[in-house]
């Protein structure tokens, strides 16, 4: 009779360390979890900055294209102006 308290102790025993190591696995897979989900949410952070840091080099850029071509209109502008002078002093000297 003491044997057979013994055996099912000790299989209770075994018992219990084996529901520990279980519930042991589970928190370590619940603590990769945790770390894989942390990991994707710094690299969705990371991807975030470089997206806005994008589109603000984007938005300078589109403010330099702007620039540019009112710079190069105001020239344009200028040109015909003076090819209207040219002409006007053109036909000024044909007339004489």
């Amino acid at each position: 009779m003491k044997l057979k308290i013994l055996k099912a102790g000790s299989v209770a025993v075994l018992a219990m360390f084996g529901a520990l190591a279980v519930g042991c696995a589970s928190t370590s897979d619940l603590q990769k979890v945790k770390a894989t989900a942390q990991d994707a949410q710094q690299t969705a952070q990371q991807a975030m900055q470089t997206a806005q840091q994008a589109n603000q080099t984007a938005m300078q850029a589109k403010n330099q294209a702007s620039d540019a071509q009112s710079t190069a209109n105001q020239a344009l502008s200028l040109a015909q102006q003076n090819a209207e002078k040219m002409n006007r002093m053109y036909q000024h000297s044909q007339r004489k």
